[in-house]
């Protein structure tokens, strides 16, 4: 019979069921299973050591060493974004599968537990919402995002747990290969060569004090980071200037940042319009209408911004510039409804002077606002 050589698919591709396939046809065919390279990586339970590290407001993250993989990392950020670091050399590209789950523990035996098989485990899976080897990650890896609040998924790291991970990598010419050819051509001509399975397990026995430790840290990260608050829109039903409480919140939270990152030096705010015409009225004046209109929702966020800070003891200097711009710088086309709710908006940008860099980072540079000004 002639050998196959079996790939999963995508990383948008982690559903258990690939698992079952792969590991049953591994099982039941040895020509199969010599097509994936084993290896397995091992955290023995006295050598359990997680640790934290934290940057108050920003981040919180333990951090565990595996011995010849590198290490694992449970990473929370303001924000409350969850990811699992995997750092290790062993990825040099994005494989083709990865999945994560919480097993118990097997006391008094060896038995192995591996994902999809149904019969013996009983764990149960780790959602991810997707993995990426980040852009200069140094030391390199792997960062998985995972859909779980942050709570959830420490809550769910008891002291009978195993922390298991598996991952599937290609063949190292595959990489290469499908930048010239499509991928199921790629597949047809890797000539036999094998993919990687990397299992890693970790117990969670003796990790409650860390735990608790780093369930601390995130009860004070900011509920939004600079990448969410560096440029922002508020958007009103037609007519409308004054915020909802849903935009008040993003005010509150914008504070809250300023209250802990002192580089922030300047926030912009830009007021726009639709070009919905007002009632018995010509179009130049129609208009200047709508320009009205852009600078009162401005001006009410402005005004709610500069309490907001009076309110949070924030007395360093701050440049608050407020613009207003009506019509004339639509995001979308104004002849759908969908177009008009997102041209009707306030631009909220945040000026940062990072120390030790030349210049200010703004965000001015990227706005829609200044590529058509």
């Amino acid at each position: 019979m002639k050998p196959v050589t079996i790939f999963t698919g995508t990383p948008g591709n982690r559903t258990p069921l690939c698992i079952v396939l792969i590991l049953t046809a591994m099982i039941l065919s040895p020509e199969l299973s010599a097509r994936f390279y084993r290896e397995t990586y091992q955290v023995a339970m006295d050598d359990v050591n997680w640790q934290l590290t934290e940057k108050k407001y920003f981040n919180c993250r333990l951090y565990q060493e595996v011995p010849l993989f590198g290490a694992m990392a449970i990473s929370a950020s303001a924000g409350h974004q969850l990811t699992i670091e995997l750092i290790s050399s062993l990825f040099p590209q994005v494989p083709d599968v990865v999945q994560l789950w919480l097993d118990p523990l097997p006391w008094g035996s060896h038995q192995e537990y591996l994902p999809g098989d149904s019969q013996d485990r009983s764990g149960r899976p780790v959602s991810i919402a997707r993995f990426i080897k980040p852009e200069g990650m140094q030391p390199e890896g792997l960062e998985l995002r995972l859909t779980q609040p942050v709570r959830q998924f420490l809550q769910t790291l008891n002291n009978h747990s195993l922390l298991y991970l598996l991952v599937i990598k290609p063949p190292a010419a595959f990489g290469k290969q499908e930048k010239e050819i499509d991928r199921q051509n790629a597949r047809e001509n890797l000539n036999g060569q094998a993919g990687t399975m990397i299992e890693v397990s970790i117990p969670t026995l003796g990790m409650l004090p860390a735990l608790r430790k780093m369930s601390g840290c995130v009860a004070n990260l900011l509920p939004r980071n600079f990448q969410q608050l560096r440029r922002y829109n508020l958007y009103y039903p037609s007519g409308r200037f004054q915020p909802d409480p849903a935009q008040r919140q993003w005010l509150v939270d914008t504070v809250r940042y300023l209250s802990v990152d002192k580089t922030i030096t300047g926030i912009t705010i830009d007021g726009h319009s639709d070009d919905t015409p007002f009632k018995q009225t010509r179009e130049t004046l129609s208009r200047l209408k709508n320009l009205e209109l852009s600078k009162k929702r401005a001006s009410a966020v402005s005004q709610l911004l500069q309490q907001y800070l009076q309110e949070a003891g924030i007395t360093r200097p701050l440049v608050i510039n407020v613009r207003h711009h009506g019509e004339r710088y639509p995001v979308a086309n104004n002849v759908t409804a969908a177009g008009r709710y997102q041209n009707r908006r306030v631009e909220i940008s945040l000026e940062r002077n990072v120390p030790g860099k030349t210049g200010k980072e703004s965000t001015q540079e990227k706005s829609p606002l200044a590529t058509n000004q």
